[in-house]
């Protein structure tokens, strides 16, 4: 009643990044996704931990540390979307074909949206991984479209990728080098990448300033 020219089905009075999350402290999370990914991250921490505890075979317990150190790694870079200053919204998208996702710039709200259709480990993995390679500084978008720019390079997406493999091979990742390359990966992403590597103005992307790191507009 003290805002009648509000429509209360207009969500956070249509400005959901500074009702919600004015600081950027926070990932935009209606689905709990990204939460619910957290929490899968550790609780295969614990249960790898376990393992190597109980382990006698010390080349498995190899593999196992492997595994453990990169799943602590996954953590840590989900930790790091929450504490920056940037606002990423993670959300279900019926546009993109099933069990796929990709990451956006909006130039009109200031928001990186993590958009998926599934909600897979492996694609969870890789598209929260392409979210953190913008969030220090190894991927651009632009400013115009929204999407990936100059900075974004096939090695980009070797690391998604392999995050994703990771997490549906476990410690065998390592042991039995599941790993992709660039050579696995470069025929199917020529186009994106090409058309990526052409956009060198009007661009957002992020640089080291002391300890953090911030947002630039070029």
């Amino acid at each position: 009643e003290q805002t009648p020219e509000v429509s209360p089905y207009a969500y956070c009075a249509a400005d959901p990044v500074n009702f919600i999350d004015p600081t950027g402290m926070i990932v935009i999370d209606q689905d709990s996704i990204f939460y619910n990914h957290k929490e899968y991250l550790k609780n295969q921490i614990t249960f790898v931990n376990n393992n190597i505890q109980q382990n006698t075979n010390e080349n498995i317990t190899i593999y196992l540390e492997q595994f453990l150190n990169a799943l602590n790694r996954q953590l840590h870079e989900l930790n790091t979307l929450e504490d920056s200053d940037q606002v990423y919204e993670v959300k279900q998208s019926a546009r993109l074909k099933p069990g796929t996702g990709e990451n956006t710039y909006d130039p009109d709200t200031g928001v990186i949206y993590i958009e998926l259709n599934g909600t897979q480990i492996d694609l969870l993995a890789e598209e929260f991984t392409h979210a953190y390679q913008f969030e220090v500084g190894k991927l651009s978008y632009s400013q115009e479209t929204g999407n990936a720019s100059f900075l974004y390079d096939i090695n980009d997406e070797v690391e998604a990728k392999n995050a994703g493999r990771i997490l549906i091979y476990g410690y065998d990742f390592f042991k039995s080098n599941k790993r992709l390359y660039k050579r696995d990966v470069k025929k199917a992403y020529k186009t994106v990448l090409k058309n990526a590597q052409k956009i060198k103005t009007n661009n957002i992307y992020r640089i080291k300033n002391g300890e953090k790191y911030q947002t630039i507009y070029d």
